[in-house]
């Protein structure tokens, strides 16, 4: 077997890509137990193109303003705050106070 240096390498990038997609989606909280399960195994099972598989999966979802939001319709998935964004959203980082007297 002459190609076992390629494979041996093949083995290790995806192993490193592997645990960095796993890390990424087992300190995801607004996932379920379910969807972390799948995730890990779509990234174990699928080499390479799992993990950017679930890499862009996990990209649906941002955290701004200490809110998760869904970048696709823009919904917040934490109960916390308004559901519009209007009462404690501020996009433009202006807090509406005055400035110093």
């Amino acid at each position: 077997m002459e190609n076992w240096p390629i494979y041996l390498v093949l083995l290790l990038v995806h192993l490193l890509v592997f645990a960095s997609s796993a890390y990424a989606v087992l300190s995801c909280p607004i996932r379920t137990a379910f969807e972390k399960m799948n995730l890990v195994l779509l990234a174990l099972l699928v080499p390479i193109f799992g993990s950017i598989i679930v890499h862009n999966i996990l990209q649906k979802y941002v955290k701004l303003k200490g809110q998760w939001v869904n970048v696709s319709d823009g919904t917040y998935l934490e109960p916390t705050g308004s559901k519009d964004g209007s009462a404690t959203s501020d996009i433009d980082g202006d807090s509406g106070g005055s400035g110093p007297d």
